[in-house]
């Protein structure tokens, strides 16, 4: 099978307090991507511990994996939320973050709030990005 028919595969970072709609539309859009047929993307839900997390809405999630800061081969999706702030400091989440991108393999794909925790990590120095209004000013302050 050539590699450009092989689904891309997609973290989804899952933690406590996130934004449902967040995770949701995002996954949605790439779980129905389809190209003749086959999907596009694979998606796999990780949390820092690999274990089950609460949506700001009360919703539990559940991981497929625990988040690992040397796996750069994979696109990662960071949804925002009332949580970020308690991982914006996270050695792991911005460890991750930083791999994958300076990998030439991977991407990163933020929503909303999502953005501060490229901002800690670093990788959206120098760069143009969007957020939230109300979160525009805590992303500057990384």
């Amino acid at each position: 099978m050539d590699k450009s028919s092989s689904p891309r595969t997609i973290d989804v970072l899952l933690f406590d307090d996130v934004n449902l709609l967040d995770v949701s539309g995002p996954v949605q859009a790439f779980k129905s991507a389809q190209i003749n047929g086959r999907r596009k993307y694979h998606l796999r839900f990780v949390s820092l511990d690999g274990k089950p997390v609460t949506a700001c809405c009360g919703m539990t999630l559940s991981a497929d994996a625990k988040l690992s800061s040397h796996c750069d081969t994979h696109d990662l999706l960071i949804p925002g939320g009332g949580g970020v702030d308690n991982l914006v400091a996270n050695q792991t989440v911005c460890e991750a973050i930083k791999n994958r991108a300076s990998s030439p393999a991977a991407r990163l794909i933020s929503v909303c709030s999502g953005a501060l925790l490229l901002a800690s990590a670093g990788v959206l120095d120098g760069q143009v990005a969007t957020t939230h209004w109300s979160r525009q000013a805590d992303t500057r302050a990384y």
